[in-house]
């Protein structure tokens, strides 16, 4: 009897070493993900971004394993660098946005693409549906290496 004992309760702390681990896992990798704050016209984030980035600094704050990679977007419309300099200057702005929230600006990196990101098919740059969509900084939450 005493030998069962033992060894159920060696079997429920395997298990529960198990779960515990499974958990942490799985709560890392289901955190890599990509979020997007939109904006509305030139360097501001738009009013409902704030529930974004509200949740991805608490993401970020709850689990040091991950870092971002901001990544700063806008339409194809008007000069190419200046459209460069905004996407830069977008991607700070999130930066910064998170920075104010709480998390270290050593686990972040900011950087803009302008409007390079090619056109899906059926779709040109008059196309304003699809210039507003570009009109965006993604956030890009991965685990560190």
């Amino acid at each position: 009897m005493h030998f069962v004992l033992r060894f159920a309760g060696v079997i429920v702390l395997a298990v529960v070493t198990g779960v515990v681990l499974f958990h942490a896992y799985s709560n890392v990798a289901a955190s890599e993900k990509t979020f997007t704050v939109a904006f509305s016209r030139g360097a501001a984030v738009s009013a409902d971004a704030q529930a974004t980035l509200d949740g991805v600094a608490g993401l970020l704050k709850r689990n040091d394993r991950l870092y971002a990679e901001i990544v700063g977007h806008t339409g194809t419309r008007g000069d190419t660098a200046a459209n460069q300099a905004l996407s830069v200057k977008r991607a700070e702005v999130v930066k910064s946005a998170l920075t104010d929230r709480g998390v270290e600006t050593a686990r972040m990196e900011a950087s803009g693409v302008g409007g390079i990101e090619p056109l899906p098919r059926g779709r040109d740059e008059t196309d304003r549906t699809y210039q507003k969509r570009l009109s965006r900084v993604e956030i890009n939450v991965k685990r560190l290496r």
